[in-house]
């Protein structure tokens, strides 16, 4: 069940709840946030738990997460990357070398 609260009661956004949740990729860290509220037609309607606990990492496990997704995408790109020069090997970067 998901709490509501009028508009007309709270003209302006009512604080969120702060909750703490372990960080999703399993290192076992405690990661605290806030379940907020979001506006739906004349109601404030806090945002459920499941929505609160999705993909919640801790700084660390979060940076991790990005490099290698920014590595991921800097490898499968059309466009070569900065390091990479064609006279190495004979190598080729393009959508035909796949």
């Amino acid at each position: 069940m998901q709490e509501r609260i009028l508009v007309a009661e709270h003209s302006k956004r009512p604080k969120g709840v702060e909750i703490t949740l372990m960080c999703s990729s399993g290192c076992g860290t405690e990661v605290s946030r806030e379940r907020e509220y979001w506006r739906e037609g004349e109601y404030w309607v806090l945002e459920s738990l499941a929505q609160a606990a999705y993909d919640v990492r801790c700084e660390s496990c979060a940076e991790r997460k990005i490099e290698i997704e920014r590595r991921a995408r800097e490898l499968t790109s059309v466009t070569p990357a900065s390091w990479f020069d064609p006279a190495y090997a004979g190598e080729a970067w393009g959508e035909d070398n796949y």
